[in-house]
């Protein structure tokens, strides 16, 4: 995020969030790899996940390109798949309104992301049975809420408790 909060990207996207209406979310991309390889059952699965958000515009439409590239790897054994989704995401917006590059980068990092991600976690959880891998869970993205010291005690707070 280009941002140095999600208040920020928050803000920055707020008049792309009042008026744009999602239209429709279009899988554009996906690539799933799953080597053969011998890997005893039953070993935790950890997954790895990178996102990545491109934004266009046309004459009243936005248009967001939303990628994953998540890769699941067991220790000791290294890489067990590598998935790449896209997802294009179609906004409506009035005709000749005008969004900014800060407002339309708000908007998909502070919204867009997160309206795609169950899409991405699906397509995860899918892919995954077709194989015949245990369920898997790709973690949710977690969104801060207030002031995030307020909630959680310092390094220094919780070595004072434990004394």
């Amino acid at each position: 995020m280009p941002f140095a909060s999600l208040q920020d990207a928050q803000a920055a996207g707020a008049r792309v969030a009042a008026i744009a209406e999602l239209q429709a979310i279009i899988l554009r991309d996906l690539n799933w790899t799953f080597p053969e390889k011998n890997i005893p059952g039953g070993l935790l699965i950890s997954i790895g996940a990178q996102f990545g958000i491109q934004v266009g515009s046309a004459p009243g439409s936005v248009h967001y390109r939303v990628s994953a590239d998540l890769s699941g790897a067991v220790p000791d054994h290294g890489e067990l798949f590598q998935l790449h989704v896209t997802y294009q995401l179609v906004f409506s917006v009035p005709e000749g309104e005008e969004f900014s590059p800060t407002e339309l980068e708000g908007y998909g990092s502070a919204t867009v992301l997160f309206m795609a991600f169950p899409y991405v976690r699906h397509a995860l959880q899918d892919m995954a049975g077709r194989a015949g891998l245990p369920p898997l869970l790709l973690a949710p993205l977690r969104l801060p809420f207030g002031d995030i010291d307020a909630f959680v005690p310092t390094l220094h707070e919780q070595a004072e408790a434990a004394d």
